[in-house]
């Protein structure tokens, strides 16, 4: 009798452990505090969530399904959780599979106005009100899934200066020979998104990023991934007509742009040949590159004022990077990469819209061995010093070069 009960209690007590332990794996906290990196100066971080966006001195930030905001430089507060629809996307809900999985980056936030978001989540686009907490699905994608992919690049979307909302699709396989890969549009609330411009089937593999130019009021969007589906352009007319600045090489094979009064940055994501910086100069079209090149594929990149961008790279090698108005490369920092995950490499995620905030880069390492996930951030002057640079005296009154 004795050992009935002692096997009783044992059971109810294992099944309360890990009740206890499956609702600490699928609950996100209320609040994420910043802390202070052992052994790094000027570096602290935000555990557990990845970054989204900064815009009007906000902070957006993602933990699973769960939406997060920081407002002058405090801690991270949750707003919201988005549903994804039922299905395997449910099973992103635990924290344990999203890491074992390497799928931190379930959805992408965009924000329209300081309380209306558009979420990327589980193949929908939902338009999120915070202020009277109510979603609306707005769209389904024609991509994604286990099969598909993503759907959207973190810098595949983008916001015109009329509120439109604008998307390229972005597909992992191959696709196959009846298969388009379009660019989407939105109307100024950020419903009714209809397709402006199609490629015809295999002309590109997917769209990697389309962004929105404030100094020549233009869109403009870069694909991949072979030499042959690679192109770089913009459009006049809000995404229904393009011109190539450049295709048909790696150098025009890239994830995101930066954007400057006389020219346009990015890095190759090149797979054929050593991967750089490139500019091209908006009054005679002509292309510029780095002289150094990066160790692994450039990725995202951001304007931080004074002709200075920070970049990044990941797959073979998650580093960060601070290139200079001759395009010279200063090496920041750089985290080891990780051989846990199937599915998706390593990267240094940049936030989109503002580029820094307070005197902080904001930052969030991907996939990589240590500290997985989280927003870093570091100080400015702590970043020009580790690359060798110093701090150029008029940044600060130029830090808006990049809107």
């Amino acid at each position: 009798m004795k050992k009935t009960w002692s096997a009783v209690i044992i059971t109810v007590a294992s099944g309360f452990i890990l009740l206890l332990l499956a609702f600490h794996d699928l609950r996100t906290p209320g609040a994420v505090t910043w802390r202070a990196e052992a052994g790094v100066a000027h570096l602290e971080r935000a555990k557990g969530l990845v970054l989204q966006e900064i815009k009007d001195g906000i902070i957006w930030a993602s933990d699973g399904f769960s939406i997060y905001r920081s407002e002058g430089g405090r801690g991270f507060l949750k707003v919201f959780s988005v549903r994804p629809p039922w299905g395997i996307a449910w099973a992103a809900y635990s924290r344990t599979l999203r890491r074992l999985l390497g799928l931190e980056e379930i959805v992408e936030v965009f924000v329209m106005q300081p309380d209306v978001l558009l979420v990327f989540v589980g193949g929908e686009i939902q338009r999120v009100d915070l202020r009277n907490h109510e979603t609306e699905i707005v769209h389904r994608l024609r991509y994604f899934g286990r099969r598909d992919g993503r759907g959207v690049m973190p810098f595949g979307a983008t916001m015109d200066d009329e509120g439109r909302v604008y998307y390229g699709e972005y597909v992992t396989r191959r696709i196959d020979q009846d298969e388009t890969i379009a660019l989407f549009r939105s109307d100024r609330t950020g419903r009714n998104f209809k397709i402006v411009y199609e490629f015809p089937p295999l002309v590109v593999r997917h769209i990697h990023a389309v962004q929105w130019d404030p100094y020549a009021n233009v869109l403009w969007m870069g694909t991949g991934d072979g030499d042959e589906q690679s192109r770089v352009g913009y459009s006049k007319d809000r995404g229904e007509t393009f011109m190539w600045v450049g295709q048909e090489s790696q150098d025009f094979r890239t994830v995101n742009f930066v954007f400057a009064k006389d020219h346009v940055t990015w890095l190759t994501d090149r797979i054929t040949t050593p991967p750089r910086a490139v500019r091209w100069h908006r009054a005679n079209w002509a292309i510029e590159t780095s002289p150094t090149i990066l160790p692994s594929h450039g990725q995202y990149l951001r304007a931080i004022g004074a002709g200075y961008s920070i970049g990044t790279t990941g797959e073979d090698v998650a580093s960060l990077w601070l290139v200079g108005p001759d395009l010279g490369l200063g090496k920041i920092m750089e985290w080891p990469i990780s051989d846990i995950g199937m599915s998706g490499f390593s990267t240094i995620r940049l936030g989109r819209g503002d580029a820094e905030l307070n005197n902080w880069l904001y930052l969030s390492p991907l996939r990589v061995q240590e500290n997985q996930p989280g927003i870093f951030r570091l100080s400015w002057p702590a970043a020009f010093a580790v690359a060798g640079i110093a701090d150029p005296k008029d940044r600060q009154a130029h830090k808006r070069d990049d809107p």
